[in-house]
């Protein structure tokens, strides 16, 4: 695994971490903000979508499994 996957992977899990410990987007962007594994991907974190997220949120605590 490089370098890069293993950011990707770690900011995956910051994100899922997120959006199961979470239900707004205030507070799941937040919490991605605090964490350290999201800081390379700031940029991409500034452009998504509240709802988006609400909505991604939303799919995790009905369908996702840790």
């Amino acid at each position: 695994m490089t370098e890069k996957d293993h950011s990707l992977a770690e900011f995956q899990a910051a994100l899922l971490n997120a959006l199961d410990s979470h239900v707004n987007a205030a507070e799941i962007f937040q919490a991605l903000r605090k964490n350290k594994a999201a800081e390379p991907f700031e940029e991409w974190i500034d452009q998504m979508n509240p709802a988006m997220i609400e909505i991604g949120a939303e799919l995790v605590k009905k369908w996702g499994r840790k």
